[in-house]
């Protein structure tokens, strides 16, 4: 049973309980079957964020576009990964979508909410004001960036 009164294992919200296992080692990221193999998907959908995600943190607590949700789950779930919400608004508290709305749009404050809710990542589109130099500015390492995605991970970013 999750927070706000949603129960779903799609989201953590906030978190609770025994922190999840570590990370497994780095992987690649599982071929597309099925309605995630539509060769317009790429347009229209976080695809090489998640498949990045898969390879460096597939357990992690994405603060994802709200339409890209469900994808995120679709792709994520199965090795851990979660979304803060996913487009189902009937589903969270006014709470949580206004602190989503306040997160996404960098509002004095996003960072302690951020960290409140146990974010490990950001896919947001580029156009986005948090993708526009705060969620950088805060310390988050820019992963990814192309015309549909950005990608954060939390913390600096560490050479490879």
């Amino acid at each position: 049973s999750g927070a706000a009164g949603v129960s779903s294992s799609h989201r953590w919200i906030p978190s609770s309980g025994p922190p999840r296992t570590p990370n497994p080692a780095p992987r690649t990221a599982p071929p597309l079957v099925g309605p995630l193999s539509r060769p317009d998907l790429a347009e229209r959908f976080p695809v090489a964020g998640v498949d990045r995600l898969l390879e460096l943190k597939p357990n992690a607590n994405v603060f994802a576009q709200y339409g890209w949700g469900g994808y995120v789950i679709a792709r994520m779930h199965d090795a851990g990964g979660r979304v803060f919400v996913d487009g189902r608004n009937d589903m969270y508290s006014e709470q949580v979508l206004e602190d989503y709305s306040a997160i996404r749009a960098a509002d004095p404050g996003w960072q302690a909410l951020a960290a409140r809710y146990g974010v490990d990542a950001i896919l947001l589109p580029p156009d986005t004001t948090l993708t526009r130099g705060p969620a950088a500015a805060a310390g988050w390492c820019e992963i990814l960036r192309d015309k549909i995605e950005v990608l954060y991970l939390k913390g600096p970013c560490v050479p490879s």
